[in-house]
């Protein structure tokens, strides 16, 4: 569920993963999110895991910048999606990545955050805590992740800002102002093991 309540896989049904699969505002939008969180992943090659990857969007820009791409999504019509045009895709969630420690030198999470949520508050920091964690365990001693979402306030980027730091990532955050579509600016989340 997201802060608003919505469970991803219940509402990314049939209908809507193809509807987000075929709007060609959503896949500018992913472009442009997706090559800025390349740029500042700073990697030439490697492993890349795509957390929260729908349909595949970014999975075809990393490919194509020349990437071994794996995905995860907890989202069941997307995973089908994205598996029809052939990437190793996982249904899990990033609450618990079906990946061995330390297989990845990078990864992105491209407007999945917000879908975290739990009962209470206490539930919702334990979960941001555990996607903190996962996504640490995964990564190479060296690696580096960009996380890029729309938080649904200033506290709520704050929080995912520390539930990093709290799984031994470092952080720091940078934010491209004058974005052309209706979410505003975008806010990232840049992670070094």
């Amino acid at each position: 569920m997201d802060v608003l309540g919505i469970d991803a896989n219940k509402y990314y049904g049939k209908e809507e993963a193809l509807k987000y699969e075929k709007g060609s505002g959503m896949k500018k939008v992913q472009f442009e999110i997706t090559s800025r969180a390349i740029e500042l992943l700073g990697l030439k090659t490697g492993k890349v895991l795509d957390v929260g990857c729908g349909t595949g969007f970014s999975l075809e820009i990393l490919k194509e910048n020349r990437f071994e791409v794996s995905g995860v999504d907890v989202a069941e019509e997307m995973v089908k999606i994205a598996k029809s045009k052939g990437f190793e895709v996982k249904l899990g969630s990033m609450l618990d990545l079906d990946y061995s420690d330390e297989y990845f030198e990078g990864l992105i999470s491209i407007s999945a955050m917000q879908w975290i949520n739990g009962n209470n508050v206490d539930e919702v920091i334990e979960n941001y805590k555990k996607v903190a964690s996962e996504m640490f365990r995964v990564l190479k001693n060296t690696g580096r992740g960009v996380i890029q979402f729309y938080p649904q306030s200033k506290g709520e980027f704050e929080l995912w800002v520390k539930c990093f730091k709290f799984a031994g990532f470092k952080v720091e955050t940078t934010v491209d102002e004058g974005a052309s579509h209706q979410k505003g600016n975008k806010k990232f989340i840049l992670l070094e093991k």
